[in-house]
């Protein structure tokens, strides 16, 4: 009876997954032009699982199921039973799996096998990047706390090989032939760690069994179900063909030059854009795998979406499991719980994730500094002082998203000088200390510095900080110019530097362009400084009240994304290059609120307090995802599609030199090289006849 039981709770459980991916999977979805089929399918499968759980834990007499029933005390769980649920997980995952595969070969064949490569890679690249970030952290001696995030390591990992990349730029193409070796090897360093980890697991004592336990299993599963069909929207969405302008501007011009040739000495000369110093093409230049595969356009910004989310997904989970949640600090949870529908609205808005765009990449880099930050702020007030592991993933990804994108530059360095701040009163004795968390990141910058520094001379390109006019330099005229342009473009679009630098013309325009930006700008703001406000008073009345001092710490968070705003302000405020930092401000303001709320309210109005907050941060996010249903179907179901070929022209220079040139407009597109929309007459190669050897400008 009991073994009959058993497969009919498996059956059970395997029609609701089927549910799940018929009523909420990304093809039924699509083609319903109605929600009703997902309404009903959503409780279909939320109700044969319960059933299908109480089956297999509650039909035993030794569970005590009058005691569960009534919430009453634990019931030790014999090592059979405990067995019997391991086995029962084992196979509704696998079950989910081989649904999954049924589903997608018999409505999208022709995706099959893109999807299957992608989520093979997606995989290869999680587990490669776990490994090399283990393997950092026990070379620099870093300790990994049991709070650390699962994707900590992996991070680190991504920084790492960027960085091992760059150097390896600087004598050879990024190929194939050097990009599947580290990632192998990458694996190999990660089996004995996974080994380990699945060890340990395997080993703990078996539970005691409960309400909490069951809810806890639950969720589980249901975040293996939604993270499998997350991920296969998202890979996806991803091979739409790309649509950023940039990306067909220079970003595939600069990914195959990557992938071409070793670093070219004075690319800029060439293509003024391609001076700009950003690795995160270096990045998409190993996942191209070239010249076997050539789709990491698609893959990119995709797993760095994926990481983030089970990153968010896995800190709510470890938070909802402690049955102290609301006693201990909102950093803690909050931080995660407030993301999640700017993820939401992110995933399903971002065009960024079918396109190699540096943008949204700098947005997830900057969302997960800030959460390392929360954490790390919330274990320093309940008094742990060891946060070395934290501080070095900080300073880390904050160099790293600095050469990502230079408008990173003032969050990342306000990051860093907090990282600064711990490791001083941490290790103000201990060299040692300091030289294990600081001299990695300074090591990474420097690389980065003299990456630019062959591409144009100007290692900050496009700013003249650090320029020396070596043969290969832009000229300085050139830099300073392109910067103008730069500045110019995002305070007011199409009109000269000569009219809009050097006044507050511009101003009022843009102020007015900013208005219509609701989500992105207005209503953060509108957040930021109501929840800022009410922060600041209820602290003070605090203070004079003596109720409960305000904790100086916890403003501390306004420093990175405030002086990263007066950065974006005063050189390029287009709302673009500031929407992580525009979104995070709303959001440290509601930490702090709910920091000073639990402190002085008690437990239900605090628990109301959050919800409310809650609801008032990201009523926008919200409200608005509903409104995008049709983004759902946005994704392709044949594959990677093509991307969009320009038509060129072929031009010559004085020096004899031949290079492609658009037809129309100024996007070369992924042309082959070498490619620029404005040819300079006097552009010759450093030593004719070797593009190798770089580009100058005759006098």
């Amino acid at each position: 009876m009991k073994k009959f039981l058993f497969v009919l709770a498996i059956i059970l459980f395997l029609v609701g997954t089927t549910l799940i991916l018929t009523g909420f999977g990304v093809i039924k979805i699509i083609s319903s032009p109605h929600r009703l089929r997902y309404e009903i399918g959503g409780a279909l499968a939320d109700l044969v699982s319960v059933i299908g759980l109480i089956l297999i834990i509650v039909k035993d007499p030794k569970t005590k199921l009058g005691q569960m029933a009534a919430f009453t005390n634990l019931a030790k769980l014999d090592e059979k039973i405990y067995k019997r649920i391991k086995l029962f997980f084992i196979v509704l995952l696998e079950g989910l799996i081989v649904i999954a595969a049924f589903v997608s070969i018999r409505l999208i064949p022709r995706a099959t096998i893109a999807i299957t490569i992608t989520l093979i890679i997606y995989l290869i690249l999680g587990f490669s990047y776990y490994g090399w970030g283990t393997m950092l952290c026990i070379l620099l001696k870093i300790e990994k706390k049991s709070t650390d995030n699962l994707t900590s390591p992996i991070w680190l990992g991504w920084a790492f090989t960027l960085f091992l990349f760059q150097i390896l730029h600087f004598i050879i193409p990024i190929t194939a032939y050097i990009v599947i070796p580290v990632f192998l090897l990458g694996i190999a360093i990660s089996i004995p760690r996974l080994i380990v980890a699945y060890k340990s697991i395997s080993k703990r004592p078996v539970p005691l069994i409960s309400i909490r336990i069951i809810l806890s299993r639950m969720l589980i599963t249901v975040i293996c179900i939604f993270l499998v069909v997350i991920t296969a929207w998202i890979a996806l969405r991803s091979m739409l063909p790309p649509s950023v302008y940039d990306t067909y501007l220079y970003h595939f011009n600069a990914i195959r030059w990557i992938n071409t040739y070793p670093i070219i000495p004075g690319l800029g000369n060439l293509h003024r854009r391609l001076a700009f110093n950003q690795s995160f093409f270096v990045y998409v230049a190993a996942l191209n795998f070239f010249p076997f595969f050539n789709f990491g356009w698609s893959l990119a910004n995709s797993f760095l979406l994926l990481v983030l989310i089970v990153q968010i997904f896995n800190s709510l989970r470890s938070a909802i499991s402690q049955p102290s949640l609301l006693t201990k600090h909102p950093f803690h949870y909050a931080p995660d719980l407030f993301l999640v529908p700017v993820i939401a609205y992110l995933t399903l808005t971002s065009d960024g994730l079918s396109s190699p765009t540096p943008d949204l990449a700098s947005i997830l880099l900057q969302l997960v500094i800030f959460l390392e930050l929360m954490h790390g702020l919330a274990e320093w007030l309940d008094g742990q002082r060891n946060q070395d592991n934290r501080a070095f993933i900080i300073i880390i990804l904050s160099a790293t998203a600095i050469t990502v994108k230079l408008s990173n530059l003032a969050f990342s360095l306000v990051m860093m000088g907090i990282v600064l701040v711990y490791v001083w009163k941490t290790f103000r004795s201990q060299i040692r200390g300091v030289v294990r968390i600081v001299l990695p990141a300074i090591i990474l910058l420097l690389v980065w510095g003299i990456n630019g520094f062959i591409l144009s001379g100007a290692p900050l390109y496009p700013s003249t900080i650090g320029y020396l006019p070596v043969d290969w330099a832009v000229p300085r005229s050139a830099v300073v110019n392109e910067a103008n342009w730069v500045y110019s473009w995002a305070r007011q679009p199409d009109a000269s530097p000569g009219s809009v630098l050097g006044n507050w013309d511009w101003l009022r325009p843009w102020f007015l362009r900013m208005s219509h930006q609701i989500i992105n700008v207005v209503y953060p703001l509108e957040v930021f400084i109501t929840f800022f406000a009410f922060a600041i008073i209820l602290g003070t009345l605090f203070y004079f009240k003596k109720r409960t001092l305000p904790r100086l710490l916890e403003y501390m968070i306004f420093i990175p994304p405030l002086l990263g705003l007066l950065y974006w302000f005063l050189t390029a405020p287009d709302p673009r290059f500031a929407i992580a930092i525009l979104w995070l401000l709303p959001i440290c303001s509601s930490l702090v609120l709910l920091s000073l709320l639990q402190r002085t309210i008690c437990k239900p109005y605090f628990i109301l307090a959050l919800i409310i907050v809650f609801a008032i941060t990201n009523r926008f996010f919200i409200t608005n995802i509903p409104t995008l249903y049709p983004a759902f179907s946005q994704i392709s179901l044949s594959g990677w599609l093509p991307i969009q070929n320009l038509p060129l022209t072929v031009g010559q220079t004085q020096s004899g030199l031949v290079v492609y040139e658009p037809v129309d407009g100024d996007q070369c597109g992924d042309s082959p090289l070498p490619c620029t929309p404005e040819l300079n007459p006097k552009l010759r190669l450093r030593n004719p006849g070797n593009i190798a050897s770089g580009f100058t400008v005759s006098p």
